[in-house]
């Protein structure tokens, strides 16, 4: 049973989604308790399900301040996440038709699909019907989605989307891009359509939503937080860098923003783990600082502090190359660009320094798992770290080490799980980077 909800602003729908860890037809039981109705227990009614995911709601027949809801006990172990709503709608919206699914009438413009953006056709999107934003865009909010990461991306935001059209009666889904754990960028909302992501704050407003749960524990799915994938920053970082230049947006840091960063909203989200790399997203998004340093990899003098006024930025001079970071001696190769230098939790070639990739600062170029694994990727000599992005694989960054995955989570490679457990897709598919099927110890294709 949940711990009573309560808002200065009254509410008269209820909604719900929920992941299961099963595929059964069956739904949950779901009820809840008003604060004037106390002891009166009205069941959810299902709207949409595509297992495992299912959104159910239930309209009151009053405005309420206070709610709860409860979960009939034979159903509690299948539930893996349960995300829930209150909102008003207009009394003349309760009754509506179920939109049909099909792409949006927009077509993604030329600028985003440049980017890399997925288009909402390719995820099965329902027609949206917003109205349009003719403010120009001038901001941009980092969400997270609370919940939701397992599985396909495409399903995923057909759940969210349906939660956020059947279950909360809003026009389309709120945000108006997703990035997917695996790194990829897909259209949520057409851009050109006033967002509902922050309470009082949406005109000119892009929102960007990470697909997963980055509060902290016990805030998410299984009690446990999820960490930001390095990948994931990366691809928003250089989306949102393109998002910047498409819509003529000002400086990163004063453009770009958490959501819980606004006065309106009364939440935490992105979550603790991601509004700690807010700063990060902001130097990446900075592409004109980038650009330059990117047009000046160049030679210097030599090697030392003395000669990194030679380099761009933050650039340094090490062996006669402005790169990133301090390398070993032994690092430095014959005839390698300086864009041959990664680092730490970076792919490299340890097999061979003929055109491979070499590891920056004190590191060494490891293979994950199996000793002939391939990708190998840079990592500290006594594996020491301070995030999650320093270690290999899907190794998690704890108490200033990488640590390997409990069984049950996410998993790219076998040396990423604890306890010799095996790194196993649950569809029967090949473990690998683009894989979010994989867990320790799961059933399947060996990685």
């Amino acid at each position: 049973m949940s711990p009573v909800a309560s808002t200065r602003e009254g509410f008269n729908r209820v909604s719900a989604l929920v992941e299961l860890h099963d595929e059964r037809a069956e739904p949950v039981r779901i009820e809840l308790e008003t604060g004037d109705t106390p002891g009166v227990w009205l069941p959810l009614e299902t709207l949409w399900s595509e297992a495992p995911l299912w959104v159910m709601a239930r309209d009151l027949e009053a405005e309420e301040l206070e709610v709860r809801l409860r979960i009939a006990v034979v159903d509690v172990p299948r539930v893996y996440n349960l995300t829930w709503s209150r909102v008003y709608v207009d009394p003349s919206e309760m009754v509506s038709e179920e939109p049909e699914v099909g792409s949006s009438s927009s077509a993604l413009s030329s600028e985003l699909a440049s980017a890399g953006v997925i288009p909402r056709s390719a995820w099965g999107a329902r027609p949206g019907r917003c109205s349009t934003d003719r403010v120009k865009r001038t901001r941009v909010t980092i969400h997270h989605t609370a919940g939701q990461s397992r599985g396909d991306p495409a399903l995923l935001l057909r759940g969210v989307q349906s939660y956020h059209m059947l279950g909360n009666r809003w026009c389309d889904v709120a945000y108006h891009f997703f990035v997917s754990r695996d790194g990829r960028v897909w259209e949520g909302r057409p851009a050109a359509q006033l967002g509902t992501h922050v309470y009082r704050n949406n005109s000119g407003n892009l929102g960007v939503s990470f697909m997963g749960c980055f509060h902290d524990a016990p805030d998410c799915p299984g009690g446990r937080a999820e960490q930001v994938p390095q990948v994931m920053l990366n691809a928003a970082g250089s989306f949102l860098c393109k998002l910047r230049t498409a819509y003529e947006l000002g400086q990163p840091s004063s453009v770009i923003r958490p959501h819980s960063s606004f006065p309106s909203s009364a939440t935490a989200c992105p979550g603790g783990a991601l509004a700690s790399r807010i700063g990060e997203l902001q130097e990446m998004a900075d592409c004109e600082a980038n650009a330059v340093c990117e047009d000046r990899w160049g030679p210097c003098s030599g090697s030392g502090e003395r000669f990194d006024r030679e380099c761009c930025g933050d650039l340094i001079c090490e062996a006669g190359t402005c790169v990133r970071h301090r390398m070993r001696a032994a690092d430095v190769p014959t005839r390698s660009g300086p864009s041959h230098y990664q680092r730490i939790g970076a792919s490299c070639d340890a097999r061979s320094f003929e055109g491979g990739f070499h590891c920056a600062e004190s590191l060494l170029c490891k293979a994950v798992g199996d000793a002939h694994a391939d990708p190998t990727c840079c990592a500290p000599v006594d594996r020491r770290c301070n995030g999650d992005g320093e270690c290999c694989g899907a190794m998690a960054c704890e108490d200033g080490k990488c640590r390997a995955r409990s069984r049950g989570d996410y998993c790219i490679f076998a040396g990423d799980c604890e306890g010799g457990a095996t790194c196993r897709a649950t569809d029967g598919t090949t473990c690998g980077p683009q894989d979010r099927s994989c867990v320790c110890g799961g059933q399947g294709v060996r990685g």
